[in-house]
């Protein structure tokens, strides 16, 4: 077997956990060569943000450099794909191995790249950052492969972009007043189509009673949230809070999937939204 001997040049093995309290706490991920990949399911194939579209890029020894676009929320660690590589006919993941950088387009220093391979035959290239400002960067991925491994080989070019906004996708802008409550949608979702819920007898498929969310309003407040299906097969998030001072807060909505009857759940999605608080009206 094919050793691994660079901290960043690997194929990981991910492995879905659970907490004491059956919620998804997240994935171990174990640095293998040559081995079988177990593939997720997840609602986004990204932590602090979301995957977008995909372009094709040059090809370079049997491997497809594939760009993404992918939209990061400011302020929070975007963990997930910044490029994707697709492998030839005959082309086998123990046949070849890669390492790379990611140049962020933020004039931060380039940071090296992981390799994931997904169940979907493509290999996932990956990386973490945290931007400071809402704009689009341009995010330019530089991928070297061969056996060995060495950056002077033959290099795979992906041009992606991150689209950075103050919300994620599905996160609103809210407007309160200080010291009044406000009550309305803080957040909107939609459910993944590989998503199966545990089926309940005489209830419809993806029923809302499976779904229960928390809000952290940023002040500290955190309440529960009512989950509600929309007409058009969307889910929107309901809450009340109020907060004391004017000023902008971010608000975490982390929804829930109840999977079964004895309380097992998992996380189902992060959803970062903004609310705006004006101060309270002065009595004249």
């Amino acid at each position: 077997m094919l050793g691994c001997t660079s901290h960043h040049i690997w194929f990981v093995y991910k492995e879905k956990y659970m907490s004491k309290k059956g919620v998804r706490a997240g994935s171990r991920q174990t640095r293998v060569c040559m081995e079988t990949m177990e593939g997720r399911t997840l609602l986004s194939a990204a932590v602090g943000g979301s995957i977008g579209t995909t372009i094709s890029a040059p090809v370079a020894g049997g491997v497809v450099g594939v760009a993404v676009t992918f939209h990061p929320v400011v302020g929070i660690s975007y963990a997930g794909d910044v490029g994707l590589l697709k492998l030839a006919t005959g082309v086998t993941p123990a046949a070849s191995m890669f390492q790379g950088t990611i140049a962020w387009g933020d004039s931060s220093a380039t940071t090296p790249a992981t390799f994931v391979l997904e169940t979907d035959g493509q290999i996932h290239v990956q990386g973490t950052h945290t931007y400071g400002k809402v704009a689009t960067y341009p995010v330019t991925v530089s991928v070297y492969q061969g056996l060995p491994v060495t950056t002077t080989g033959s290099v795979i070019v992906i041009k992606s972009t991150a689209i950075v906004d103050q919300n994620s996708p599905g996160g609103v802008t809210v407007t309160a007043v200080a010291g009044k409550a406000f009550t309305g949608v803080v957040g909107t979702f939609q459910l993944p189509p590989t998503l199966t819920p545990t089926p309940i007898a005489g209830a419809s498929p993806l029923p809302a009673p499976l779904l229960t969310a928390s809000i952290n309003w940023g002040n500290g407040q955190v309440s529960t949230g009512q989950v509600i299906r929309n007409v058009d097969g969307t889910y929107s998030v309901l809450g009340t809070g109020t907060y004391k001072t004017a000023g902008t807060y971010r608000i975490t909505v982390t929804v829930i999937e109840q999977i079964s009857p004895t309380g097992i759940s998992k996380l189902l999605t992060t959803i970062y939204s903004t609310a705006l608080v004006a101060p309270s009206p002065v009595a004249g």
